[in-house]
């Protein structure tokens, strides 16, 4: 019996997609979507373009059989696994046997810092980034400019706090994006004798020079809007 490899698995799945596509073009009806902020993506959309696509059907199923890395994106059903299914759910929006989209998600982080003191230099954050800080972060800066979003995730663990951020600059500090904290996870009487964990906060700080937020015109449409705020 031969044994069918994962390349060969996803160029026979690409075939079927591909008649699946011919056959129902006649129903395509997908429109690209609205989306507002650099902090939502849409479920499904691996190549990032706003629609659903065959490519986009194709890299889930690579996913799958283990061709390349896993991708939260994949996920477009949102049952927190990446499968067979997912790649059908878009392949029915591409022939317009469903809506488009599937839903928002939060993108993944552009990049990670922390947790601790991060020297930075010139601390920017453009407008199409996440920077994700990965518990307590104090970031010390010549300046700062935030155009995209600056965050701490929510913890999942029970009784478990959120990281809080702090910009301690020398100079100006620019806000025109978003800089959150997450929120506290619940407590569990189990594990944590039923106490809730604290929400990160978030503090700005300079030395010598001045902090502006929110004021002035974005100057990207990827860019979310200005927001400051804590967890709780």
């Amino acid at each position: 019996m031969t044994r069918i490899t994962p390349a060969t698995a996803v160029l026979l799945l690409c075939v079927l997609l591909s008649i699946a596509v011919i056959l129902g073009s006649c129903h395509s009806g997908s429109h690209r979507p609205d989306v507002s902020t650099a902090a939502t993506v849409l479920r499904g959309d691996l190549d990032g373009d706003g629609l659903p696509s065959v490519g986009d059907a194709i890299g889930i199923l690579r996913i799958v059989v283990g061709l390349d890395a896993q991708n939260p994106i994949a996920d477009a059903d949102g049952d927190g696994n990446v499968g067979v299914a997912d790649a059908i759910a878009v392949l029915r929006c591409v022939v317009g046997l469903d809506e488009w989209p599937l839903g928002e998600m939060e993108g993944p982080p552009t990049r990670t810092i922390g947790p601790g003191t991060v020297n930075e230099g010139d601390f920017v954050v453009g407008a199409g980034e996440r920077v994700e800080c990965a518990g307590d972060t104090i970031i010390e800066c010549t300046t700062a400019t935030i155009a995209g979003e600056l965050f701490s995730p929510s913890p999942t663990n029970p009784g478990e706090s959120a990281g809080s951020i702090t910009i301690q600059a020398q100079g100006d500090v620019l806000m025109t994006g978003a800089m959150r904290a997450g929120n506290g996870s619940d407590g569990d009487l189990s594990t944590s004798s039923g106490q809730g964990g604290d929400g990160g906060s978030v503090t700005i700080n300079s030395a010598n020079g001045d902090i502006t937020i929110g004021v002035e015109v974005q100057t990207s449409a990827d860019a979310p809007d200005p927001y400051l705020g804590a967890g709780d």
